[in-house]
């Protein structure tokens, strides 16, 4: 990769624009959540969280902000929504594979009792949430200003370390860990791109879409996982003879399928090509 120069440089109130325009959407879909639940209130809110978590850990780079992060209390409401969402997710599949293969009635039950749990915690959640205090905990603690070799750092930073697992992996946890690492190098590519309309100054990739496609195929296979170890639930306990018969049916099928997943997912993540990016001399 040639190297470029670049003189960027992000005041610190442009960097609070951005907490708060992620704030208000946050705050929005924990207010529009409950009661409802929907799937896409759910999306929208892991998502957000997860473009603000990207931001802060850019920012972060700058050794002033190292003490940056989400609060807890936020961090609880967005691991809540996401047991949520794995359920509903689970649950839509044991319709799916009622209607291709076997009925699990008493399976399906208790996994909706499950969720409807998770929905409580959500709420309780969601309500311990000052969000006066959220702000004012990240904006204290962000730098005073993004330049071009903090963003240099974060890409490299995480580049590097897909690059080792590359080399290594061989595990369901390391296709897990590229796949986060290439969300935060998207997510912090989405920031410039539509929230200060310029060009992301340090890409590197040469085909922005084939990473688009390995992340969202990594999360899919993310899924899978989530829903092989729900096929080991508490729920799968004490079910009658005949349905528990079925249930191994799908146990293996799953297994299978979550096997050959991990294979073409390893060969994938070994072809992706991505560079570093080089320092400037001055």
């Amino acid at each position: 990769m040639q190297e470029r120069l670049y003189l960027f440089n992000m005041k610190g109130k442009e960097l609070e624009k951005i907490v708060d325009k992620y704030l208000r959407s946050l705050e929005k879909y924990c207010r529009n959540i409950p009661g409802s639940f929907t799937v896409e209130d759910i999306h929208e809110l892991r998502v957000g969280y997860k473009r603000l978590r990207a931001f802060l850990r850019l920012c972060s780079e700058d050794p002033r902000a190292r003490h940056l992060e989400i609060p807890e209390p936020l961090s609880e409401v967005y691991r809540a929504a996401g047991a949520v969402r794995d359920l509903q997710l689970f649950i839509s599949n044991i319709t799916l594979f009622a209607k291709v293969h076997f009925l699990l009635p008493e399976f399906a039950k208790c996994m909706n009792h499950q969720l409807f749990k998770a929905k409580e915690q959500l709420v309780k959640k969601i309500e311990k949430v000052d969000w006066d205090k959220v702000s004012k905990s990240i904006k204290q603690e962000l730098p005073s200003h993004l330049g071009d070799s903090i963003i240099r750092q974060f890409v490299n930073r995480n580049v590097a370390g897909i690059h080792i697992l590359q080399l290594a992996a061989e595990r369901e946890k390391d296709l897990h860990d590229v796949r986060k690492k290439l969300k935060d190098l998207l997510l912090v590519n989405r920031v410039f791109e539509h929230d200060w309309g310029i060009s992301f100054p340090f890409p590197p990739w040469k085909n922005e879409k084939q990473v688009n496609v390995l992340a969202e195929k990594l999360g899919e296979f993310n899924d899978e996982c989530i829903g092989q170890t729900y096929l080991y639930d508490d729920c799968s306990n004490n079910l009658p003879e005949d349905e528990n018969e079925k249930l191994d049916i799908w146990r293996r099928m799953q297994a299978d399928l979550v096997k050959q997943e991990m294979k073409r997912l390893m060969q994938a993540v070994q072809q992706l090509q991505l560079e570093a990016i080089p320092v400037p001399v001055k």
